[in-house]
C-alpha cells in the first residue's frame, strides 16, 4: 500500500496498476489477486486514512478530556490533529476524497467516526459555554465546515490553519469582543440606535435642573469588508437568501427564519447568542440584484432602521469576492458593527463550501 500511495501521490489518477506493481515490486497478477482495479487500491487507502484518523482524534480528545485548555486552544489543537493528518501526500487526500469507491463498509464506518467527533465536540461546546441553545446542531455543523474548509481551502492552498481555526471559532459563537456588545455576530452586525440618558445636576441645596445627556454623533462612520469565498456566487446569493442556508451560519434559530426576498420584502429571524439567550430581528428589503447585491434594513426602536449592503462578485472558478458594508452614526457603533460583521462573514467563508 505504501508503494501505491506514493506512486498516486506523484502521478495522481492517469497512474497503472502496472506502474503500481512495479513500484511494488511484486507482478501484475499478484496485485491483481488483492486489487482489481485502482480503485480498489484507492478505497483501501482512503480506508486506512478513516481508521488513522480515528486513532489520532481519539487520541487527542482523550487528551484534551484530561487536561482542558482555553476554549481557542482546544480547537487549535483538534485542527493541528487534522492538519497533521494531511500534511503528507495532499494530492492523494484529494484523490481519496473525490475518486475512492463509496462501498456500504467504508461509508459506515466514516458516518461513525463523525458522529463520535461530533459527540465530542458538542460535549465540549457545553464544557465551554459555547453553541448556543442547540450544541448538538452546532458541533455537526464544525464537523462538516471543518471537512469542507480542510480539503476545499487548506489542502488547496488557499488558506492554513490558522483561517481555519478562525472561522471554526466564529461558527460555535466566541461571545462578546468588545464593550456592549450582544452576543451574537448577526445581532452586532448592525448600527444600534442612539441612547439617551437623563441625569439630574444639584446646584446648592434647594436647586436642580433635569439635563438630557445624548451620545455626541458624527454622521459618516463608515466601512466595508470584503473576503474572497471559496463557492460560486449562485451558493453565496442562496446562503443568504434562503432559509435553511441562513439558518446554517447566521446563528438564526430555523424554525423562526423568513426572508422575503425582494424590493420592499419582510424578513424575521430570531437570533441565538452563545450563552442561550435570543434577540428577535425584524426588518426588511431594499435594493435587491439576484447574484449580485442584497440590501438589507434592520427595523430600530421608535420605527427608525438601519441598512447593509452585501455586493457579490463573481471571480469564476467557483470563487465569489464579497463586500458588506454599511454607514453607522457614530465611531463606536462603526467599530462594533464592524466587528460584528466580520465575526459573521468568518462563519458564512466557513459554510458556503459545503453546499
Amino acid at each position: 500500500m505504501e508503494a501505491a500511495a506514493q506512486v498516486f501521490e506523484r502521478e495522481g489518477l492517469t497512474v497503472t496498476t502496472n506502474r503500481i506493481a512495479e513500484r511494488a515490486g511484486v507482478s501484475i497478477g499478484t496485485l491483481y489477486q488483492y486489487f482489481p482495479h485502482k480503485q480498489a487500491l484507492l478505497y483501501e487507502l482512503a480506508d486506512r486514512h478513516v481508521a488513522a484518523a480515528r486513532l489520532r482524534l481519539d487520541s487527542e480528545l482523550t487528551r484534551l478530556r484530561a487536561h482542558p485548555p482555553e476554549w481557542e486552544d482546544a480547537i487549535r489543537a483538534l485542527v493541528d490533529a487534522l492538519v497533521e493528518l494531511h500534511a503528507t501526500r495532499p494530492r492523494l487526500h484529494a484523490l481519496m476524497r473525490e475518486y475512492a469507491p463509496r462501498v456500504p463498509d467504508g461509508v459506515a464506518r466514516l458516518h461513525a467516526l463523525q458522529d463520535r467527533l461530533t459527540d465530542e465536540i458538542a460535549a465540549l461546546l457545553r464544557r465551554y459555554g459555547r453553541g448556543g441553545p442547540a450544541p448538538e446542531r452546532t458541533a455537526a455543523l464544525l464537523v462538516q465546515a471543518a471537512d469542507a474548509q480542510l480539503h476545499r481551502v487548506v489542502l488547496a492552498g488557499r488558506g492554513d490553519a490558522e483561517d481555519l481555526v478562525r472561522a471554526l471559532l466564529a461558527l460555535a459563537g466566541p461571545g462578546s469582543r468588545y464593550p456592549g456588545s450582544r452576543g451574537s455576530p448577526a445581532t452586532d452586525q448592525f448600527c444600534r440606535p442612539r441612547r439617551s440618558t437623563s441625569r439630574r445636576l444639584h446646584h446648592g441645596a434647594n436647586h436642580s435642573e433635569e439635563m438630557n445627556m445624548s451620545e455626541t454623533t458624527t454622521p459618516g462612520y463608515s466601512y466595508t469588508l470584503t473576503r474572497e469565498l471559496d463557492a460560486p456566487v449562485e451558493n453565496v446569493w442562496a446562503a443568504w437568501t434562503q432559509p435553511d442556508h441562513y439558518a446554517q451560519w447566521s446563528g438564526a434559530v430555523r424554525s423562526t427564519i423568513e426572508l422575503d426576498v425582494r424590493p420592499g420584502g419582510a424578513w424575521r429571524a430570531t437570533m441565538a447568542a452563545p450563552d442561550g439567550s435570543e434577540f428577535p430581528l425584524t426588518g426588511s428589503y431594499g435594493e435587491v440584484v439576484e447574484n449580485r447585491r442584497l440590501e438589507v434594513h434592520m427595523d430600530l426602536p421608535g420605527g427608525a432602521s438601519t441598512a447593509m449592503a452585501v455586493d457579490l462578485t463573481d471571480l469564476g472558478g467557483g470563487k465569489t469576492r464579497i463586500a458588506v458594508s454599511q454607514t453607522c452614526a457614530t465611531e463606536q457603533e462603526r467599530d462594533g458593527s464592524e466587528q460584528g460583521s466580520g465575526m459573521l462573514l468568518d462563519g458564512l467563508a466557513a459554510y458556503v463550501p459545503s453546499i
